[in-house]
């Protein structure tokens, strides 16, 4: 089911399934978010949990357990419910299931909350840990926004702006396992020591940049000439995807704050030993956000 949302000039939809912020726009203007289309992505906006990415094989071991987790989580096929809604904001929750512990042994109780601003939204995780034990999980989000933004404009007159140098390695996938894990030989020094990356499509032939830590809180996309693009403020995340398909020249670049990065090549496949893994006592919660802005 679809929501409208309202904050003076601004309008967005959201939807039950996967709890997704999934348009946005000014006055009517053009269309912020990407729509989804199988000829690049049928994506827009889906939400990350209880991991990021891949898992080796799929598979990772829980208290002593093996278990299959779907890529990128199961959250973003599901039908949330509507917790709280005004007219320019909305909570929806997801719950454990016997469907979820099939694959993730975990009670949890996780709230998606969209706002809008004057300038754009910000979306809020809430992860509250339901159980008896100790609960663990990764986050993220996976904004897709069209790029270009303006008629006539291309993909190359864009790039990205970190409001920090960048200084932790950067990996992308290797030729032999793209989407996959996470390889030494797959660290690209050449995004290190940077705080800007003009966008080029052959950037992304070998699928996303993952910066493993990230020292900025604040990312745009914007207009080389400086003039117009977005703005995404991150709090909590520790980690960052940037992504457009895989040689198909996708009018959209995907931001992603990850609170954790994929397996790497020498995982142990024990879930407590991922890095940056996020552990929840009993009854405790965690919260992570990003506020977009138009620039």
């Amino acid at each position: 089911m679809e929501y409208e949302l309202h904050y003076g000039d601004m309008k967005a939809i959201c939807t039950t399934m996967g709890a997704e912020l999934i348009s946005l726009k000014k006055n009517n203007g053009r269309e912020i978010i990407w729509q989804g289309d199988e000829t690049y992505w049928n994506g827009r906006n889906p939400n990350l949990f209880p991991i990021v990415c891949s898992l080796k094989d799929s598979k990772t071991v829980i208290h002593g357990k093996e278990y299959q987790i779907p890529k990128h989580g199961f959250a973003r096929r599901k039908e949330f419910a509507v917790a709280e809604k005004t007219d320019s904001s909305i909570t929806f929750l997801l719950e454990d299931s016997a469907e979820t512990r099939e694959c993730y042994p975990f009670s949890f109780r996780f709230f998606v909350t969209h706002t809008l601003t004057e300038d754009g939204f910000i979306t809020t995780y809430r992860v509250e840990n339901a159980g008896e034990d100790t609960m663990l999980f990764g986050i993220g989000g996976h904004t897709a926004y069209n790029c270009p933004m303006k008629e006539g404009d291309s993909f190359t007159d864009y790039e990205i702006r970190f409001n920090k140098t960048e200084t932790h390695p950067v990996y992308q996938c290797v030729v032999e396992d793209l989407g996959g894990l996470l390889y030494e030989r797959g660290i690209r020094k050449e995004y290190e020591n940077v705080s800007v990356i003009p966008l080029r499509y052959d950037i992304f032939d070998l699928d996303a940049l993952m910066f493993s830590k990230l020292n900025s809180d604040k990312i745009q996309l914007v207009h080389q000439s400086g003039d117009y693009g977005v703005e995404v403020e991150v709090k909590g995340f520790t980690c960052l995807g940037l992504w457009t398909p895989i040689k198909k020249e996708a009018p959209f670049l995907c931001i992603e704050p990850w609170s954790i990065i994929p397996d790497k090549e020498d995982t142990t496949g024990i879930f407590a030993e991922k890095p940056n893994i996020t552990a929840l006592k009993p009854g405790e919660d965690k919260i992570f956000s990003y506020r977009m802005r138009l620039l």
